[in-house]
């Protein structure tokens, strides 16, 4: 329906939220992927403050990318 062949989702750190916004990706990973049948989906996840659980539950969704960025100062870049 929607015409997507690509959808890449992403979002600020939710802290606000008590699972940093788990539920939101995997609901709207599920509902790209009733809507548009065969679309790939890449997702750009916040650390979820090391919640596993939070981790799972959008892994659950099965996005065909699960990606994270890893956020740190100009000091830290030689040991990364």
């Amino acid at each position: 329906m929607l015409g997507l062949r690509y959808a890449f989702i992403t979002s600020v750190t939710r802290d606000d939220l008590s699972d940093g916004g788990a539920s939101l990706f995997a609901a709207t990973i599920r509902a790209i992927k009733e809507r548009t049948p065969g679309v790939k989906i890449e997702v750009l996840i916040p650390d979820f403050k090391g919640d596993e659980k939070a981790l799972e539950q959008v892994a659950r969704a099965q996005p065909d990318i699960l990606n994270h960025n890893l956020e740190t100062t100009e000091r830290l870049y030689p040991q990364i």
